[in-house]
């Protein structure tokens, strides 16, 4: 008699056991499968880098143009740079993961180079009577760099600190989804 009681317990208690089993490997299996980022549509692609390429260039020439005009860095646009590509980012639609931070950090990395060649183009070569398109045309990325590397300081990393913690704000569901 006591075996008979004990044989639907036992046969309950592996059901149950079975059936936890079942179900952590399906959470662990839902979890491996949230990690995975369906592919982009080329549509998406083009959208954001046309935004991406509009914004740098209008944001270049923006930073130049103050650059030119009253002397100086101007790198408080630093962090303006990087809210600008994420906002152009989401707008587009582009979807919230880590190649998006990636994709910012791209976009910001052209707008200084670009900036740094606008602004060497319209500063220096245009007191030499040089047109800055046609400057642009004719310098080297040395050259840009002899001019920028020693206008460079302590406030102007202060900036790009500053602009990490704005990409790490803004991109904070990007970066840390669990």
């Amino acid at each position: 008699m006591e075996q008979a009681g004990r044989g639907p317990r036992n046969v309950n208690l592996r059901i149950l056991v079975v059936t936890r089993v079942k179900t952590t490997r399906a959470f662990k299996d839902e979890s491996l499968t949230a990690r995975t980022f369906p592919s982009i549509s080329f549509g998406t692609w083009l959208l954001s880098s046309a935004t991406c390429v509009v914004g740098t260039v209008g944001v270049a020439a923006l930073w130049s143009g103050l650059q030119w005009r009253f002397g100086g860095n101007y790198s408080w646009m630093l962090p303006v740079v990087v809210l600008d590509a994420a906002l152009l980012l989401r707008l587009s639609q582009f979807p919230a993961r880590p190649s998006r931070v990636v994709f910012i950090l791209v976009v910001t990395v052209v707008t200084v180079l670009l900036t740094a060649a606008l602004s060497f183009a319209m500063v220096l070569l245009g007191a030499l009577g040089v047109a800055p398109i046609r400057g642009l045309q004719q310098m080297s990325l040395g050259m840009v760099w002899l001019h920028w590397w020693p206008r460079l300081g302590i406030v102007d990393a202060g900036y790009a600190l500053l602009a990490l913690l704005a990409l790490l704000w803004t991109e904070r569901a990007a970066l840390f989804r669990s």
